[in-house]
């Protein structure tokens, strides 16, 4: 029999930027926009969100990336790949199903909160914070990580 030995990857450490950076849990948006920057060695060219059968990019570790060919955003490199914070290395953009995450954080989170993508094929991880309102008063008071991480 032959020996099989198990490889641990150590994922890129992703900069992310997560749009809105104040996600009102009532507010009946469609997405929640995210912006992957990797260090200067890398490439985000090469971040395989996957297919819808099969995604590649989570949020928290449950909510996959949109992957349906029909938005130009999946399929277009000149929409998906980006300088959204000016500062001349490109970025990856992705997004996510804005009423899942509304769903996923309503169980009890508000206040600033931190949120975590991860990627597979091309291992990458990073996170942003957020203010998370539940559509009355701002609440910065508190303070959590959902931090599901990976698949």
């Amino acid at each position: 029999m032959d020996d099989i030995a198990a490889v641990r990857v150590n994922p890129i450490l992703a900069t992310i930027d997560i749009d809105p950076d104040n996600l009102n849990l009532k507010a009946k948006g469609k997405w929640a926009t995210c912006y992957i920057e990797f260090p200067e060695d890398y490439d985000v060219r090469l971040i395989n969100i996957g297919t819808p059968e099969n995604p590649l990019v989570f949020l928290e570790g449950v909510i996959p990336a949109e992957t349906d060919p029909k938005y130009g955003f999946v399929t277009d490199p000149d929409e998906y790949l980006t300088n959204h914070d000016e500062d001349w290395i490109l970025e990856r953009m992705v997004k996510f199903d804005r009423q899942a995450l509304a769903e996923l954080l309503s169980q009890g989170t508000s206040g600033l909160t931190t949120l975590i993508v991860t990627g597979e094929i091309i291992a990458f991880e990073g996170s942003d914070t957020i203010n998370v309102k539940d559509g009355g008063s701002s609440t910065t008071s508190s303070s959590s990580t959902i931090g599901k991480g990976g698949k």
